[in-house]
């Protein structure tokens, strides 16, 4: 078979930059794909390429996505004469995301969209989620745990069981297992966003004069 016609599939992965990739290879030495040969395809994403010859040397061109590792992706909300897109935060994501549907959208915003279209110029996407002002710490923090494909938010039956807690009283048997700071000045040092309150401090006046300060850290 002509080795410039010979096709594969595979897994291709997209550099850091997003200036080129490779498609990988299991027995052998990875083929480097240049950018103009990307043709849409993202890091893990289940290509056909071509095998051709490009800048004195063999390289793959993708001929075809076969199936696309996500369709969400996480970035920054801008806007240029032709609408809002999304940037993403990942730069071997180097594809901007026309965006559709959310007309009030505002811009500066971190989001997390769904593509609707890849097949569209530019690719088309849906805003599924505001994640907050971009470059503000809780955004960015949020910005990054959805990338990774988490929620930062609890289901809302997590959250209707966390809240049948406080409809219920300790009683006097679990009581005195713990010990008892309820009368003492207790503070969390954890932050208002916190998920889990499990770190505090203390402070007692004692009777000599002095001061008692108390440093609480839960043991899970």
């Amino acid at each position: 078979m002509n080795e410039s016609k010979k096709r594969l599939s595979g897994v291709i992965d997209v550099i850091r930059s997003g200036k080129k990739g490779y498609f990988i290879q299991e027995d052998t030495d990875d083929i480097e794909v240049p950018m103009e040969w990307l043709n849409r395809a993202l890091s893990g994403d289940v290509v056909e390429v071509e095998l051709g010859f490009k800048y004195g040397k063999t390289m793959a061109r993708v001929v075809r996505v076969i199936e696309r590792k996500t369709n969400t992706f996480v970035g920054e909300l801008m806007k240029d004469k032709e609408g809002i897109y999304l940037k993403p935060d990942n730069a071997r994501v180097y594809l901007p995301f026309a965006i559709v549907g959310s007309q009030g959208t505002s811009v500066g915003n971190k989001a997390v969209v769904e593509v609707v279209d890849w097949d569209n110029d530019p690719i088309t996407a849906e805003v599924k989620t505001i994640l907050g002002v971009a470059g503000e710490h809780e955004t960015e923090m949020k910005a990054i745990i959805a990338a990774r494909g988490f929620d930062s938010d609890f289901p809302k039956a997590v959250l209707d069981e966390a809240q049948k807690l406080y409809e219920h009283l300790w009683d006097e048997e679990e009581i005195a297992r713990r010990e008892n700071f309820r009368t003492t000045l207790t503070f969390t040092i954890d932050p208002e966003t916190a998920k889990d309150f499990d770190d505090a401090l203390s402070l007692k006046f004692l009777d000599n004069g002095n001061y008692e300060v108390g440093v609480h850290i839960a043991d899970v």
